[in-house]
């Protein structure tokens, strides 16, 4: 009888790894994944802009776009830009070189200008509307609590004067990182732009007026009489 069993059990246990074996494994490969990521970004950004755009936004779409207003203030309606950006840049990467790539200090430099855009808005937004800077991000003024967040922490650790330093090097930084220029060709650029404003400025010159002198007196012609005594 304890053959019979301990036959069965091994009969049972063979038939249960035979079917774990033939079950079917959905297996995706990397790329495969990061095709499906990239068109889930793109659908999301779409969404995103619709609903930004249109005033009744339905049950779902509604409280994505409040949570996203919240935390960017103003600066949402970037989001579906830059979502929708990294989902088009994982669906064409299969392209190579036949499509041209951002370089890692562009990207790095588009984010260091949004950074310092929500930063530097939002300090105009509480000083006008006399808001908490926390109450101001809840109503999605602003830069939202991003910019909040990291315009208190700024201001809090190196005072006015630093933060507005920080804020100047974001700022400079994301335009050198974006725009590949050294900051000798922007002070170049600088330069000129002072110059032709300066010029512009400037009136027009004239040539001084010639004074009119007086008329100098012409002696009047003899008459025919006299001329001919």
């Amino acid at each position: 009888m304890m053959t019979g069993r301990s036959s069965r059990g091994k009969k049972k246990k063979s038939s249960r790894r035979r079917r774990q074996r033939r079950a079917p494994r959905i297996q995706l490969s990397l790329d495969v994944q990061l095709d499906i990521l990239g068109y889930a970004l793109l659908g999301v950004a779409t969404l995103t802009l619709l609903a930004l755009l249109s005033v009744q936004r339905g049950a779902l779409l509604g409280p994505w776009v409040a949570l996203l207003s919240r935390a960017f203030g103003w600066g949402v309606y970037a989001v579906p830009f830059f979502v929708g950006a990294a989902g088009l840049y994982l669906v064409l990467r299969r392209f190579g070189d036949r499509i041209p790539r951002p370089r890692p200090e562009q990207v790095a430099g588009v984010l260091f200008l949004f950074v310092a855009f929500l930063i530097t808005i939002h300090f105009p937004v509480v000083w006008g509307t006399g808001l908490d800077p926390r109450a101001a991000a809840d109503a999605g003024y602003g830069g939202g609590h991003v910019g909040a967040g990291l315009g208190t922490l700024l201001v809090r650790g190196l005072g006015g004067v630093g933060a507005a330093l920080v804020l100047l090097m974001l700022w400079l930084l994301g335009i050198f990182f974006t725009s590949d220029l050294s900051p000798a060709d922007m002070v170049r650029g600088l330069t000129a732009l002072v110059q032709r404003l300066q010029f512009q400025r400037r009136p027009a010159r004239l040539p001084p007026a010639v004074r009119a002198g007086k008329p100098t007196p012409q002696r009047p012609a003899p008459s025919p009489s006299m001329s001919a005594t």
